[in-house]
């Protein structure tokens, strides 16, 4: 099973930009990123390192935590945690 990477990093950005109102900049301070790691992932950028899944969890947790809304599926986040601990 593969992963979208352009999907995941589509939903960064609407949740970002659209549900929690937040720049980049906020984003990556909170989360102890730089700011073009953000602007990387939010395009899936291949340098952005967008396969490292922890980093993309301790996003989604973010927005979660931020939005109080859920923001990746419980399919994808089961995904996600297959392939951190295989």
């Amino acid at each position: 099973m593969s992963i979208d990477y352009e999907k995941i990093g589509r939903r960064i950005f609407e949740e970002r930009k659209y549900i929690l109102h937040i720049s980049q900049e906020k984003m990556a301070e909170d989360l102890g990123m730089y700011q073009a790691d953000i602007s990387n992932l939010e395009h899936a950028s291949k340098s952005s390192g967008i396969q490292d899944l922890r980093k993309l969890e301790n996003i989604a947790d973010y927005l979660d935590d931020a939005g109080d809304t859920p923001y990746m599926d419980e399919g994808l986040r089961r995904e996600n945690q297959g392939q951190i601990s295989g």
